[in-house]
């Protein structure tokens, strides 16, 4: 038992020189490379279409892109003024469920087809946000938050055209 303990030491020294060699490479990286934008990223994968959908404020707000999952063709799928957020692709890969603030800055829930086009408000609401979308399995069905003015939230589900 004795001898153990100076073994176990020495391990645990190792572990920590190796976690500090690591912090150190990864703020160095940082530093060397200035044009890495930090900024939030949201993505999912589609496997059926091998695509990834994310957000990037890559011209001054938060918009929805496409891409391969390579990094090429990436495509621009919203634009507006406001923020789109949370996308999230149909078990299908056909259509994107999205959050939007562009309609009096409330935040509601969109969908379009994995194109971009025929965005759509389904959730409709002025008195309260919208966010966070996810499919059912099935793709009949859209989970998603709803926060209140007075600070409570609760998880709703709507029919995929929005009733």
């Amino acid at each position: 038992m004795a001898g153990q303990l100076p073994e176990r030491s020495a391990m645990m020294k190792s572990r920590t020189l190796s976690l500090i060699s690591l912090m150190l490479s990864c703020l160095l990286f940082c530093l060397v490379t200035p044009s890495l934008s930090l900024s939030y990223v949201d993505a999912t994968d589609y496997q059926g279409n091998g695509r990834i959908v994310f957000v990037s404020d890559r011209d001054g707000n938060d918009e929805i892109y496409s891409m391969e999952a390579d990094g090429s063709v990436v495509q621009r799928l919203t634009s507006n003024n406001s923020r789109d957020l949370y996308p999230d692709w149909s078990p299908d890969g056909t259509q994107i469920a999205f959050t939007s603030e562009r309609e009096n800055h409330v935040a509601n829930i969109f969908i379009m087809n994995a194109d971009g086009l025929n965005q759509t408000n389904l959730s409709n609401n002025q008195n309260t946000n919208d966010f966070y979308p996810s499919w059912s399995p099935d793709g009949s069905k859209i989970a998603f938050s709803r926060f209140t003015v007075t600070g409570s939230s609760s998880i709703y589900i709507m029919n995929n055209d929005g009733s």
